[in-house]
């Protein structure tokens, strides 16, 4: 299957793979080849994929999932990062950083408090890709 997720910054990755493991809105699907032709949205999460033996994750966060008949899996992300593209420290700044505005937000309108959430849920996936990526180097 030919996997491409695209940002509207750059392409994040454009290849083969065996599987894709994706967060959609309804919870979390993996494609196989054959799956039935798909239009979806996702959520913030951990994007995993299956190359051989080898795993690639990537966290994501919003955006929409294109299962086409020939087995091309398209992604139009807001944003994605490979786990290699990410550092623990950064992260759990943002995630701190994130975590406080929730807290300010809080009783603001509901569009902010909204917004600082979705800031807080990308952090999250970024610390579980990173928290992956730490966990394969152990085995």
């Amino acid at each position: 299957m030919h996997f491409t997720i695209v940002t509207p910054e750059r392409t994040v990755f454009n290849d083969e793979v065996d599987s894709v493991t994706l967060p959609a809105r309804q919870g979390e699907i993996t494609v196989l080849p054959g799956h039935l032709p798909l239009i979806t949205p996702l959520s913030s999460g951990v994007i995993t994929l299956q190359k051989g033996k080898e795993e690639v994750h990537m966290a994501s966060s919003g955006g929409f999932v294109q299962v086409l008949p020939d087995s091309k899996i398209r992604v139009l992300a807001d944003t994605a990062e490979k786990a290699e593209e990410l550092t623990e420290e950064k992260v759990e700044q943002a995630k701190k950083k994130a975590e406080e505005l929730v807290h300010e937000k809080r009783n603001a309108d509901k569009a902010s408090y909204i917004s600082a959430l979705g800031s807080l849920e990308r952090e999250l996936a970024r610390l579980k890709v990173i928290r992956k990526k730490k966990n394969k180097r152990r085995l």
